[in-house]
């Protein structure tokens, strides 16, 4: 990044001899454009902009500090503004339907993005690297969040998905260190990979119902550390959650998300755990040999006050999945939990030591 932003400086050190504006104006395939001598571009006409006609003008526009796109225009071009590195704000018209690939990429003094809703189609990377850009309105009729479109946007702070968005691309918000909300809709189905990759200001965030897959590093080095995981949500890869310390999934028993934090030895709180749920009475202070063996519970309850536990107590039980041990336990027998399986949630120092020393997969309880 030191590298990227040096280059950049180099850049407008070359530039500066440009930057004092006289008035100029040209066309762009059947539109027109003006450059004011207080920096204001204003791109007029009916139609689209011409990509070729861009990049041969885009030289001049590049001290431009404020862009006006007149109602008529349809479409900006791929690259349009890319580079435009003291563009400030920009102005966008309720007939435009397309905005390009690249069309803002790296226009660094960029602060706020509002896109009308009649827009239904932003390029890759429209405006990725732009360093200052701190809102965003995105339009009502968008399908997708393309690819990197907010990569390296580090100072948004918040962003609202719209209810017609199903897929999030890859890498879309890759890197937005400063984001702090992120609201997701109903119709989102698809969180690609890397699409919220290091927004380690983002605390919380809330899955819709609909979602039915996050892919690869969607959520890796994220800031919150707890995540509600719906149980239609299909398809979760394993690298999904990548170096979030201390990571907890709250989920229903035996979902797609509870199976996936057991094969990766994430922690879980379980939503439903009333199901299969057996409750040992709390004046119990001692569990027998073989006392709940071959037993067909999902999740054992034993209660605090309990102090040993016997040799087999919960052998075979081959539904078994979690077994809640109270800190008050301090007498395990070898054999006690001879299941496949099975997670031991402990709530003392005593029941961790054993199970870990024994290689079961472990969680901390919460009191």
């Amino acid at each position: 990044m030191l590298k990227r932003a040096l280059s950049y400086c180099i850049v407008l050190i070359l530039l500066l001899p440009c930057l004092s504006l006289a008035e100029s104006s040209g066309t762009c395939g059947n539109l027109t454009w003006t450059l004011t001598d207080g920096g204001t571009l204003v791109i007029s006409g009916s139609g689209e902009m011409d990509a070729n006609d861009a990049a041969r003008d885009r030289a001049q526009w590049i001290g431009a500090t404020r862009l006006e796109v007149e109602s008529g225009v349809t479409a900006i071009c791929e690259n349009a503004f890319l580079n435009c590195v003291s563009l400030e704000t920009i102005s966008l018209p309720a007939t435009l339907e397309r905005i390009g690939a690249s069309a803002f990429k790296d226009c660094l003094a960029l602060t706020v993005a509002n896109i009308p809703n009649s827009v239904t189609s932003i390029g890759a990377s429209a405006f990725q690297g732009c360093w200052s850009l701190r809102d965003v309105l995105l339009p009502e009729n968008l399908s997708m969040v393309p690819e990197n479109a907010f990569l390296d946007c580090y100072s948004l702070q918040g962003i609202t998905i719209p209810d017609s968005v199903i897929e999030i691309d890859n890498g879309a918000f890759q890197n937005c260190g400063s984001l702090q909300s992120a609201v997701l809709p109903s119709s989102l189905m698809f969180i690609d990979s890397r699409a919220f990759y290091g927004c380690s200001g983002l605390k919380d965030i809330t899955l819709p119902e609909g979602l039915f897959e996050i892919d690869d590093q969607a959520f890796a080095n994220c800031g919150f550390t707890v995540l509600s995981i719906p149980d239609g949500v299909s398809v979760i890869m394993k690298t999904a959650f990548d170096g979030i310390t201390g990571l907890r999934i709250r989920c229903k028993l035996l979902s797609p998300a509870e199976r996936w934090a057991g094969e990766n030895n994430v922690p879980v709180i379980l939503t439903d755990s009333a199901a299969g749920t057996v409750v040992i009475p709390e004046d119990v202070r001692a569990i027998p040999d073989e006392a709940f063996a071959g037993t067909a519970g999902v999740i054992y309850t034993l209660p605090e006050g309990l102090t040993s536990i016997g040799e087999r107590a919960f052998a075979d039980c081959v539904e078994a999945r979690y077994v809640r041990i109270p800190s008050s336990v301090t007498s395990i027998a070898d054999s006690a939990f001879d299941c496949s399986n099975v997670t031991l949630v402990c709530y003392g120092i005593y029941a961790k030591a054993w199970a870990e020393s024994r290689h079961f997969p472990t969680q901390d309880g919460e009191n």
